[in-house]
């Protein structure tokens, strides 16, 4: 897991399987964030990604970040299903863009993905 940082926050993705694609095939994510402030962070999170794919929730979401409070680390997750659609390439870029609400750092997380023949794996 690569692990990018900022300032205000530490995130990392992580992939439920391997990072291939098939189509239509729903690929699970959780992307991971600690906080670095002492104060909570309301984070949005908006996926982009190729035309025709979908992602679920939905390709914005707004995320509360805790902070440290009592001895507990600020930690948050966020749960994605990528469902890609007819794949023509054999490799795929998307990318994450992350704002804290209030804050002019942002956070971009790019996410490479590879289209899977049948039966393969890494």
């Amino acid at each position: 897991q690569v692990r990018y940082e900022n300032p205000l926050y530490i995130a990392w993705l992580e992939y439920a399987a391997e990072p291939l694609v098939r189509t239509r095939e729903p690929l699970k994510l959780a992307l991971h964030f600690v906080n670095q402030l002492r104060k909570p962070q309301w984070l949005t999170i908006r996926w982009h990604i190729p035309g025709g794919w979908g992602i679920a929730p939905a390709p914005q979401v707004s995320l509360v970040l805790p902070h440290y409070i009592g001895g507990h680390i600020g930690i948050a997750t966020a749960e994605f299903t990528l469902i890609p659609a007819e794949l023509l390439q054999a490799k795929h870029d998307l990318f994450i863009d992350i704002a804290s609400a209030g804050r002019h750092t942002r956070l971009i997380i790019p996410v490479t993905l590879i289209t899977a023949a049948q039966g393969m794996s890494l």
